[in-house]
This record gives C-alpha cells, sequence and structure tokens, in this order.
C-alpha cells in the first residue's frame, strides 16, 4: 500500500536531521525544493506531506533523467523566478557548473549527513 511504502521511506530519514532541516527553515524563512532521487518514487506528494506536518515546508521537485540534476535546478529556478537558494546534497553531478557548486553545501551520505556545521553554511549563505 502507498502508506506502507511512505512508511518505509520515512524510516530511511533521520528524526534528527529533520530537526537541523526545520531548525533551517525557521531561521531564514527557506522553502524545499526535493532535488533527490526520491522524488521519483511515486510517492513524492505523500512524503511531501509528511514534511509539511514536520513544519518543513516542501514546495514543489525538480524535473530531471537522474544524471542532470544541475539542468533540472536551473529548469526549476527559471520557471518558479528564484534569485536566492542553497543545494544540499551529497552528491557532484558532472553538470553542477561554478554557479550550481558556489550555491552547494555538500553531505556525506555515507557519514553523517546533514549536520550542525551545514546548518550553519547555509544559513550564512541565505542570510547574505
Amino acid at each position: 500500500s502507498l502508506n506502507l511504502r511512505v512508511d518505509r521511506m520515512m524510516m530511511d530519514i533521520d528524526l534528527k536531521k529533520l530537526i537541523i532541516l526545520r531548525e533551517i527553515v525557521k531561521e531564514t524563512g527557506a522553502k524545499v525544493v526535493v532535488i533527490s532521487s526520491w522524488k521519483s518514487f511515486g510517492i513524492f506528494d505523500e512524503v511531501a506531506k509528511r514534511f509539511i506536518n514536520y513544519g518543513i515546508p516542501v514546495i514543489g521537485k525538480t524535473i530531471d533523467n537522474g544524471d542532470d540534476r544541475g539542468c533540472g535546478i536551473y529548469k526549476y529556478l527559471k520557471e518558479h523566478d528564484v534569485s536566492e537558494y542553497v543545494i544540499l546534497d551529497d552528491e557532484i553531478f558532472e553538470d553542477y557548473d561554478e554557479i550550481l557548486l558556489n550555491n552547494l553545501v555538500k553531505t556525506s551520505f555515507y557519514e553523517e549527513g546533514l549536520t550542525e556545521e551545514h546548518a550553519e553554511k547555509i544559513i550564512k549563505k541565505l542570510k547574505k
């Protein structure tokens, strides 16, 4: 069932990381656009609702083929007239150019993921 798939997806997400993300949102007024591969699992709307209920405003997702994530980000930025943003990603894609890299705060999937140090960088970038 859909709820079971969403529950499984949410179990993979560390609650401590959601708390850090929620603090970033509170501090900056930022909104979240999902760029990760889970946006394509057919459960995006339900997972987004859970994030929203947790106080994290997920307002959309990028559209790409998986290996052209930067292209998807640029398309979203243009279509939604976004000028200030931070990319939070644990990967650097081949099509991430200098502009995207300057807006990137890179986490590590295999280590700690989103940390307080990342949060400080994100807040600093969004408040400049």
